[in-house]
């Protein structure tokens, strides 16, 4: 802030092919954590102010209310006992391309939320990773890449290798040919290491891993213990495989 103090900015990038009535709970719960960390690090007269923002790109209009105190039943008398608090919600539905601004990293993340879901996603992708060209070092281009590419791959079933393949290469129209065998085949891994079942294993772990932190957040991470003990390829194809369509952690946390 202006007069020096600190105010925290909560992003929860919402995952979920339809709206969360109780999404204020859960934002409830990251705050509480981010207010008992800072209380723990020093003694403050204050806790610091934290402006909870929730950014939605499922199909259906997002209805919820936005205020956490309406999750609860109205009783006379009982409104000063009850927490309130509203978050801010971006409906990336409601929002056409042009309306969509920014840097290159932030627009290309927000147009493929706003998207993933569409059945012709895999051509607007191509268009999308033609936005990276805007980015002048081919590492940062290389290093998105892996987390675009990662993130497609599981999060949707429209888009085939092609357009994958295509989308590199708008990216990195000189030295994506020559890169794609490495940038293809490490991002959309399908455990073709061959002959290296421990490089397959790590690999599917790696993409697992972070599905999990891009599509449940805390809850997914708090998995990972869980899931760095499993050595089985299968297990972890099986695992990959769920992720892809579930809509709630628990569909992961029963394989585990």
């Amino acid at each position: 802030m202006r007069d020096g103090e600190e105010v925290y900015v909560y992003l929860l990038f919402e995952h979920k092919s339809r709206p969360e009535p109780q999404v204020a709970f859960d934002l409830l719960r990251y705050m509480v954590q981010i207010w008992d960390r800072t209380r723990n690090k020093k003694a403050a007269e204050c806790l610091p102010h934290i402006i909870p923002i929730v950014f939605y790109h499922g199909k259906e209009r997002w209805r919820a209310d936005t205020d956490f105190a309406n999750l609860f039943r109205k009783i006379e008398g009982f409104s000063r006992f009850i927490p309130s608090f509203e978050y801010c919600l971006y409906d990336l539905s409601r929002y056409s391309e042009k309306d969509i601004h920014g840097q290159v990293f932030s627009r290309v993340v927000l147009l493929l939320m706003k998207h993933i879901y569409d059945d012709d996603f895999g051509e607007r992708f191509v268009g999308i990773c033609e936005l990276l060209r805007g980015l002048r070092k081919e590492q940062d281009i290389m290093d998105f890449l892996w987390t675009v590419l990662n993130y497609v791959g599981y999060a949707t079933e429209n888009i085939s290798e092609e357009q994958m393949r295509a989308g590199v290469l708008k990216a990195l129209p000189e030295a994506g040919g020559d890169l794609m065998p490495t940038v293809f085949e490490r991002i959309h891994n399908k455990g073709r290491e061959e002959g290296r079942e421990e490089g397959r294993v790590e690999g599917v772990r790696e993409g697992i891993r972070l599905a999990l932190e891009l599509k449940f957040g805390d809850a997914g991470l708090a998995l990972i213990p869980r899931l760095e003990r499993i050595d089985s390829i299968r297990k972890l194809m099986e695992i990959k495989e769920t992720l892809r369509k579930a809509e709630t952690v628990d569909q992961i946390q029963s394989l585990l």
